[in-house]
């Protein structure tokens, strides 16, 4: 787990870096950075060979000068909205089926920040996928499971804070010969995130 934080948090010291500098082009355009790109990766006790993942829920609470690609009404800036196809991509080792990534985005005052819900489903039949993470939110490296792609609202602009971790993401296991759900107890997701 150190080693996880210690590496995460080069990485997002090293991208803010590397976002900060670089090139002094003057007004806005040529190189500003204007993505924040996050990778969601899984932790968890999930050693079973007759277990698979079926379901993974988090939140990524976002701070003020983030945007999510979200589905509304013209004008409208309070709500929950559907997410758009493409925001939220399956990626690691394993991939879950398009279908099976939903999200919803809740604004409240603005346009800015919000709460972004993800649920990935491991959808049944012979399109389900083994996905397991044998590591631990304790040790390891954990399992990538899907990439983020946020918008800046100011290009160039960073945001203060990205989350770092979700400890109460709800991770449901499914047990294949019975198709009985349980949810471990130690399961949590942690966020990477990098500027493009």
């Amino acid at each position: 787990m150190k080693k996880y934080i210690c590496a995460t948090m080069i990485g997002v010291y090293s991208a803010l870096a590397l976002a900060g500098c670089g090139g002094g082009g003057g007004g806005g355009g040529g190189g500003a950075v204007t993505k924040a790109i996050t990778k969601v990766y899984l932790f968890g006790n999930i050693t079973s060979s007759g277990k698979v993942v079926a379901t993974v829920q988090t939140t990524l609470n976002l701070p003020a000068g983030v945007l999510v690609n979200y589905s509304s009404a013209p004008g409208i800036k309070t709500g929950t909205f559907p997410l758009r196809k493409g925001v939220v991509v399956s990626s690691g080792p394993i991939k879950i089926l398009d279908s099976g990534i939903s999200g919803t985005y809740k604004i409240v005052d603005g346009i800015e920040g919000g709460t972004l819900q993800l649920l990935m489903l491991n959808l049944p039949g012979t399109s389900q996928v083994a996905l397991k993470s044998s590591t631990s939110a304790n040790s390891g490296s954990g399992v990538e499971i899907a990439t983020v792609v946020f918008t800046l609202v100011t290009p160039g602009s960073l945001p203060t804070s990205m989350p770092l971790k979700d400890s109460a993401a709800a991770v449901g296991q499914d047990l294949l010969s019975t198709h009985d759900i349980s949810y471990p107890v130690d399961s949590e997701t942690h966020f990477l995130t990098t500027y493009q």
